[in-house]
C-alpha cells in the first residue's frame, strides 16, 4: 500500500502536470468567441458592481475570470456607448483589442482561475473514488481525469462550463457525504457547492431534480435496510427533508452572493432568456445535417465522437463486469450517486433543442471517470490476472497518446474511429471544433511562411481582428470561383448557420495546403 504522504504527493504531482498541459495549451490559443463576452463582463462586474453585461450567464466563472484583471493596469471605458447601451460584443472586442493593448496577458490570467477550478475538481475525482473503491482506483479516475482532451479543452477557457462541472459533482459528493452521515459540516458544504454551481451555470438548476431524486432513492433504500427501524421512517423522511430545504436555502444565499444582492434580478432576466432560447433552438451540424431545432440523439453521438476510444472500452467493460457480479465491494446505494446523475443529466439535455457542443454534457465525464474507476477491483482467477493488468495498461498508454497526439488543440480532439481530428468538421462543429480559438495560430502561420504582405481570403470565426495577429493584407472570400491564399474556418466550410447557399462549395473541390489547429484551413488555389 501506499502511505499517505506519497499519496499526497502523487496526487500534487499529477494536478501540477494537468497545470502545465492546461496553461502551456492555452497560451497557444487566440480568444474563443464566448470570451469575447464574459471577460469583460466579469471585470466590469468588479469594477462598477453593475451586472447589465451578458446577463444570460451567471456571474461566478466571470468573476472568477475576472479577479487576477484586477491586479493589472488595464482601461475600462464607462463612457463608451456600448457600455451605455449594454452591447456586451461590441463592449468586449473594445475593451480586449481596442481600449487595452494586452489582449494575450488579459486572456492568460482570466483563464488561470478555471484552470484552478478543474484542479479542485481533479482533487475531487480522486478523493471520491478512493473513498468508494479504494486508493488505486482514485489514481485511475485521476488519471482518466487529468488526460482528458475534453476536460482539458474547458479547463483553460472563461466559460461556465468548467464551473458547473466542478461544482455539479462536488454537490453530489457532499450530498452522499451527508445521506451517510447527517453533520453540520455535510449539510453546510452541500448547500455551499449548490450555490456555486447555479452561480457557474444556469443548467445548476438540474441539481433540484438530481437530489430530489437522489433523496428519495436514498429513503426507499433506507427501508431494505435491516438494521432500520421502519416505525421511524415518517419522521427520519420528515427530518432529512427539512435539512434540504435548509441546504437550498444555503445555495440561495450563495448565488445571491455572487450577484452582490441588489443585482440578483439578472438571475432571472438570464434564466428566462436560457429557458427561451432553449425552447427557439440554435443553428447546429451533425454529420452534414443542418437545423435550428436540434436532434434528440446529438448528445449521444457527440459522445461518441469526441469521447477517446479507451475510455469508451473502459465504460463498456465496466457495465459488463458489473452487470455479472465479478467487482468486488459494489454498493448500489453508493452506485446510484454516480449513475443517476449522469443519466439525468444526458437526458436533460437530448430534450434540449441547443446542439452546440458536447461541453454542455462535460458534467458527466467526472462521474464516469470515477465509476469506470472501480474496475481495478475486478474479481477474476489469479491465472488471469495478469492478463488483465496488461489489457489496462494498454489501454492506459492508448488513452495517454490520445492525449499527446492533440496537444494544445485539445478543442479539436475526435477520436480514432471517427478519422481523429482531420475529419472532425464531417461531424460537429462549432464549440466542438471551431470556437474561433486558433486565429493566433493563423497569424504564425502567415508569419513563419513569410507571407505578410500576400494578399488572403479570410473567413475566420472569430471576433478578435486579423490585425492583432499580424494579418494586415485581406479580403472576404469571393463567393464565386476564386484564387489565391485562402484561409477558412471549418464553420464557414461547411456552412454552420446554413445561409451560405452553396456559396464557398467551390473550395470544397480544392485540397488544402495545410490547417491551423483542425479549425482552420489553408488553401493555395490557382488558375
Amino acid at each position: 500500500m501506499i502511505g499517505k504522504a506519497y499519496t499526497k504527493i502523487i496526487v500534487a504531482l499529477m494536478l501540477v502536470l494537468m497545470f502545465i498541459l492546461a496553461t502551456s495549451s492555452m497560451a497557444q490559443k487566440s480568444t474563443t468567441v464566448d470570451e469575447t463576452a464574459h471577460i469583460p463582463a466579469g471585470y466590469s462586474y468588479w469594477k462598477t458592481f453593475d451586472y447589465r453585461m451578458n446577463p444570460e450567464h451567471p456571474p461566478l466563472m466571470k468573476l472568477s475570470g475576472g479577479i487576477p484583471l484586477l491586479f493589472l493596469d488595464l482601461n475600462f471605458n464607462k463612457n463608451s456607448q456600448y457600455w451605455k447601451n449594454t452591447d456586451e460584443w461590441n463592449f468586449g472586442k473594445e475593451f480586449l483589442f481596442e481600449t487595452n493593448n494586452n489582449t494575450d496577458q488579459i486572456l492568460f490570467w482570466s483563464r488561470i482561475p478555471i484552470v484552478l477550478t478543474a484542479l479542485l475538481l481533479g482533487f475531487y475525482v480522486f478523493k471520491w473514488s478512493k473513498e468508494l473503491y479504494g486508493i488505486k482506483a482514485g489514481f485511475i479516475a485521476l488519471f482518466l481525469y487529468i488526460f482528458s482532451p475534453n476536460i482539458l479543452t474547458h479547463s483553460r477557457i472563461v466559460q461556465t462550463d468548467m464551473g458547473i462541472t466542478a461544482f455539479l459533482f462536488i454537490t453530489v459528493y457532499y450530498f452522499w457525504k451527508f445521506c451517510k452521515k447527517r453533520t453540520k459540516s455535510n449539510l453546510i458544504k452541500t448547500g455551499i457547492f449548490l450555490g456555486l454551481a447555479c452561480s457557474a451555470k444556469f443548467t445548476g438548476i438540474f441539481l433540484i431534480p438530481i437530489i430530489g431524486i437522489l433523496f428519495f432513492t436514498h429513503i426507499y433504500l433506507k427501508t431494505k435496510d435491516k438494521n432500520f427501524d421502519k416505525n421511524k421512517l415518517t419522521k427520519y423522511s420528515i427530518n432529512m427533508f427539512i435539512l434540504i430545504i435548509i441546504i437550498g436555502l444555503i445555495g440561495l444565499f450563495i448565488l445571491s452572493l455572487t450577484y452582490g444582492f441588489k443585482e440578483f434580478h439578472y438571475y432571472f432576466e438570464g434564466l428566462n432568456f436560457v429557458i427561451n432560447h432553449s425552447t427557439q433552438g440554435h443553428a447546429s451540424f451533425l454529420m452534414g445535417m443542418h437545423s435550428t431545432q436540434g436532434w434528440w440523439y446529438y448528445f449521444p453521438l457527440a459522445f461518441l465522437f469526441k469521447t477517446p476510444i479507451p475510455t469508451i472500452l473502459l465504460i463498456l467493460s465496466t457495465i459488463t463486469l458489473t452487470i455479472f457480479k465479478k467487482i468486488k465491494d459494489i454498493s448500489i446505494k453508493n452506485e446510484l450517486f454516480i449513475i443517476i446523475p449522469i443519466v439525468l443529466y444526458l437526458i436533460a439535455f437530448m430534450l434540449n433543442n441547443i446542439n452546440i457542443g458536447l461541453r454542455h454534457i462535460l458534467p458527466i465525464f467526472p462521474f464516469i471517470f470515477v465509476f469506470v474507476s472501480k474496475i481495478i477491483n475486478i474479481k477474476i482467477d489469479i491465472n488471469y490476472k495478469k492478463y488483465f493488468y496488461i489489457f489496462l495498461i494498454i489501454i492506459g498508454i492508448c488513452y495517454l497518446l490520445s492525449n499527446i497526439l492533440i496537444y494544445p488543440h485539445y478543442l479539436a480532439y475526435f477520436n480514432v474511429a471517427t478519422g481523429g481530428p482531420e475529419q472532425g468538421y464531417n461531424y460537429l462543429l462549432d464549440s466542438n471544433i471551431a470556437w474561433g480559438q486558433d486565429l493566433k495560430g493563423l497569424g504564425e502561420w502567415v508569419s513563419e511562411h513569410n507571407l505578410e504582405n500576400e494578399s488572403i481570403k479570410l473567413s475566420v470565426f472569430t471576433h478578435e481582428p486579423p490585425e492583432l495577429r499580424g494579418i494586415n493584407n485581406y479580403e472576404q472570400i469571393p463567393c464565386y470561383d476564386g484564387e489565391g491564399l485562402i484561409a477558412i474556418s471549418v464553420n464557414f466550410l461547411q456552412d454552420l448557420t446554413n445561409t451560405q447557399e452553396g456559396c464557398i462549395d467551390w473550395i470544397k473541390e480544392h485540397e488544402p495546403i495545410d490547417n491551423i489547429g483542425y479549425s482552420i484551413y489553408i488553401y493555395n488555389i490557382t488558375k
